[in-house]
């Protein structure tokens, strides 16, 4: 490992944070202690931290660079950062994803390795934290895990922690006008490219702790903004009837989770109303991603600016999937689950409010 710049380093980690002060520490001391048969070296963007993140940063033998001055657009730092970086391997790890193993580096940048001249990008396994919710800890079981259950989905991939050749990123660099799922763009347009495909390799023995408790208010804005860039990337016309099935399918799988364990039935009630939070958003971040095309913003791919472009606007005949949304609204608001009338919640509130839009046809 490189602490005194006397060895150039085989990898770069590279390590973006921003108001993490309860968690870079333990991510630091996590990869300082890895085990490995190679020089590497750790460099830390700050993005203008307001608490102790860089003060306690600044106790590990790491390297700072400072973002790109101006509004902050993903791409535009990691590009940034990868042309600063001296190793051949750059490995992307955020500020709140603590290895687990001292092996986690050497795991996951083990294909880069063994293949130096095919295209790979290798992502690690992220483990729920300790606090994770019931429903957060299912849904990153089914993300991660053995691998099995994202292998029958169309595409999934995380730049949380993850690592590529550094001259592969040099030479097709990450988009820098997306705001939300730059990770995916890059890897979904790179693995179908016509030549020296990237292969996307998920590393299951590379562990990290990373996971999110997002409230009803953060989970909107995260799915508005991955709407819009699902819109950009994958072309998909947003389908209102298709988001809402979605939320059911769901929740169907949330109860499945959550009824064999007693100890986590609370969170019974508020499965319905965090999916259609979800996949509401979602859709409304595709139209949006439509009228800004229709303005003269961000140019969809051609496959995408296709004439069935959601509900175009018009009030949505009501569904039976709209209709069970709104049952279960109802139901969380008025206690029915619980058998007794409760208060009026936010989160209800937050989701019959998400309801009322959508049979209104906001957004025409």
């Amino acid at each position: 490992m490189e602490r005194n710049g006397e060895q150039r380093p085989l990898v770069s980690v590279l390590v973006r944070a921003r108001n993490d002060e309860a968690l870079v520490g333990r991510t630091l001391e996590g990869v300082f202690a890895q085990k490995t048969d190679f020089p590497f070296e750790v460099v830390v963007c700050d993005d203008a931290s307001t608490d102790r993140t860089r003060e306690i940063a600044a106790r590990f033998p790491v390297r700072f660079f400072e973002r790109p001055e101006g509004p902050y657009r993903p791409g535009r730092t990691l590009n940034a950062l990868v042309r600063d970086a001296r190793g051949e391997i750059v490995v992307f790890n955020n500020s709140d994803a603590i290895p687990r193993a001292d092996d986690w580096l050497a795991q996951l940048v083990a294909p880069l390795r063994e293949n130096p001249d095919e295209p790979r990008f290798c992502f690690a396994n992220q483990l729920p934290r300790p606090d994770a919710t019931a429903l957060v800890r299912k849904d990153s079981e089914r993300a991660f895990g053995d691998g099995r259950v994202q292998a029958s989905w169309r595409f999934f991939f995380s730049l949380a922690s993850s690592a590529t050749r550094r001259a592969l990123l040099l030479e097709t660099p990450f988009d820098e006008t997306i705001q939300y799922s730059e990770d995916v763009e890059w890897a979904w347009r790179n693995s179908r490219r016509a030549e020296r495909p990237v292969r996307i390799l998920y590393r299951p023995n590379a562990l990290v702790e990373h996971s999110h408790n997002y409230t009803l208010r953060e989970l909107a804005k995260r799915f508005r903004g991955e709407g819009a860039a699902d819109r950009r990337i994958f072309g998909d016309a947003p389908s209102l009837p298709r988001e809402l099935a979605s939320a059911a399918r769901e929740t169907l799988r949330d109860w499945a989770y959550l009824l064999p364990r007693p100890r986590n039935w609370l969170e019974i009630p508020s499965a319905p109303v965090r999916r259609l939070v979800q996949r509401v958003n979602h859709w409304k971040g595709a139209r949006s991603a439509d009228r800004s095309v229709s303005c003269g913003g961000n140019n969809l791919t051609q496959s995408s600016q296709s004439p069935q472009s959601g509900l175009g606007g018009a009030r949505a005949p009501r569904s039976t999937v709209t209709e069970d949304a709104s049952r279960q609204v109802r139901e969380v608001r008025e206690g029915e689950l619980g058998g007794a009338r409760a208060p009026r919640s936010p989160a209800a509130e937050d989701a019959s409010r998400q309801v009322r839009e959508v049979r209104e046809g906001e957004g025409k």
